[in-house]
């Protein structure tokens, strides 16, 4: 009889799914995150960019910022709605020039919005790290803080 050498250490178990359920309040709240930013973005593509670099927010009925109004300086999301409008008509260039870190959020929301989206339908998602989720809300605020600190500065 041919016996066969059975080493239970090499047995593997089967791998766990990386995915994992979410809730319906999770759900829900990563579809209205993903139509909340696909929405942002559709009006920005609505608006035509202000010339100045700032002020196309008006354009929706928004009032004018009160640190300029009050100031005469350009507050750290002065410009954003004019970058993501010049990112959604293909102007790379001039969305730079307006505002660096709004030029680089513009496709970030576009994918995370897609994912959000994707995410609520689908109900499962993959296990996030906490730590890279906080780094990158952190990067992107310290990039908004960081180029108003060199705009004020310049004047």
């Amino acid at each position: 009889m041919l016996r066969i050498p059975f080493n239970k250490e090499r047995v593997s178990r089967p791998r766990e799914t990386s995915l994992v359920a979410i809730s319906r309040r999770s759900r829900l709240l990563a579809a209205l995150l993903g139509i909340g930013l696909l929405t942002a973005l559709v009006l920005a593509s609505r608006l035509t960019p202000d010339a100045r670099g700032w002020g196309t927010h008006e354009q929706l009925g928004l009032p004018r910022c009160t640190l300029l109004a009050a100031t005469g300086l350009r507050c750290p999301a002065c410009g954003m709605t004019t970058s993501w409008s010049y990112v959604t008509h293909g102007q790379w260039a001039n969305a730079f020039k307006t505002h660096v870190a709004g030029t680089l959020l513009a496709p970030v929301a576009a994918v995370v919005s897609l994912a959000a989206m994707a995410l609520a339908a689908r109900g499962k998602t993959w296990r996030l790290n906490e730590n890279v989720v906080v780094g990158v809300v952190v990067a992107a605020t310290g990039l908004i803080v960081c180029e108003w600190i060199v705009r004020v500065m310049a004047g």
